[in-house]
This record gives structure tokens, C-alpha cells and sequence, in this order.
């Protein structure tokens, strides 16, 4: 019997621990392969005291601190797709060309897609509709990843491989 595989998608470096941290440490002690991605290094998020970022550093340190928090958990691989944070709604980091709100849909949806169909998740674990909080960039996760899961249960990816086997999406409060 194969091992079940748990993928988790997230917009920033802490959603995957603030957001689904109890769910992936609890699927990875029963057993389950756990693979996170992570669509932005959050570099427009808030810079906390002491913590020695500055705005020029901080999308390479949350980076750093996806990653660790990855390994603590027992996650097997934490992917980073490299988009730029959006910031909230109104400022100027989600009016920025190369914003995560700003790609086209189809992309994002398609980067997905090619890691589910590497991994071949049992259950997949996103950001509920709203974004937790209305986060652009969570509601923008949660948007593709649901496009994504349909498309692959529906046979319709990219190069039209048969029907996915991931049973389960699971849309969670941010």
C-alpha cells in the first residue's frame, strides 16, 4: 500500500503553520507524505521588531523561515513559486505589475497543476474562499487551487491525462 500524500497551498511563508500547522503536523505523524506550496516569499508582509529584517531582505528571510518551518513539521518538500506578495487590497504592493493578484489566473492555476500531478495528492488543503481575512493573495490561492483540483478530477489538464485519484480538497480559515 503506497503512502498517503497530503499537499497543502498556501499565498505566504506562516500561512501554511498560522493557517494548517496542527492539520500538517497531525497528517505527517499519522504517516502521510506532506508537500506545501507556497505561492509568494511574502516580501510585503509586516517587518516585526527584532527580527533584523529590513524591507530590502524580507520576502529572503520569510523564505528561510518557510523553509524551517517545513522541516520542523516533517514536510517533505515546501515549494516556492516565486511570485511577488500583493500586499493588501489599495496598496501600492498589490497595484505592482509583478504582484501575485496581478498574473494571469491560468498560469498560477497551471503551476499548480504541474505539482499535483508530480505529487498525486490523496487530499489537498487550501485557504477557504474568503482568504481567511479577505488577503488578495489567499483568495487568489484558494481561487486557483480550486480550479486546479477540479480540473485535474475532471481529466482536463494540460495534456489530458486521465482523471486525478486526489480524493479530497479541504478549504481552511486563513
Amino acid at each position: 500500500m503506497s503512502r498517503r500524500k497530503l499537499l497543502c497551498v498556501v499565498a505566504h511563508p506562516d500561512d501554511e503553520t498560522f493557517g494548517a500547522g496542527g492539520a500538517l503536523v497531525h497528517a505527517v505523524a499519522s504517516g502521510a507524505e506532506v508537500v506545501t506550496i507556497c505561492a509568494t516569499r511574502g516580501e510585503a508582509g509586516e517587518i516585526m521588531e527584532r527580527s533584523g529584517a529590513t524591507p530590502e531582505t524580507l520576502g529572503s528571510i520569510r523564505e528561510e523561515e518557510y523553509r524551517a518551518a517545513g522541516c520542523i513539521m516533517g514536510v517533505s518538500e515546501s515549494i516556492l513559486l516565486d511570485y511577488r506578495d500583493s500586499g493588501m487590497a489599495g496598496t501600492p504592493e498589490n497595484e505592482d505589475p509583478r504582484a501575485f493578484i496581478q498574473q494571469p489566473e491560468e498560469q498560477v492555476i497551471a503551476d499548480i497543476i504541474d505539482v499535483m500531478e508530480r505529487v498525486r495528492p490523496d487530499v489537498v488543503l487550501t485557504m477557504d474562499e474568503g482568504g481567511g481575512y479577505g488577503h488578495p493573495d489567499h483568495i487568489l490561492a484558494a481561487r486557483c487551487t480550486l480550479a486546479a483540483f477540479k480540473r485535474l478530477q475532471e481529466g482536463r489538464a494540460a495534456d489530458r491525462r486521465p482523471p486525478s485519484s486526489t480524493t479530497s480538497l479541504f478549504r481552511a480559515a486563513g
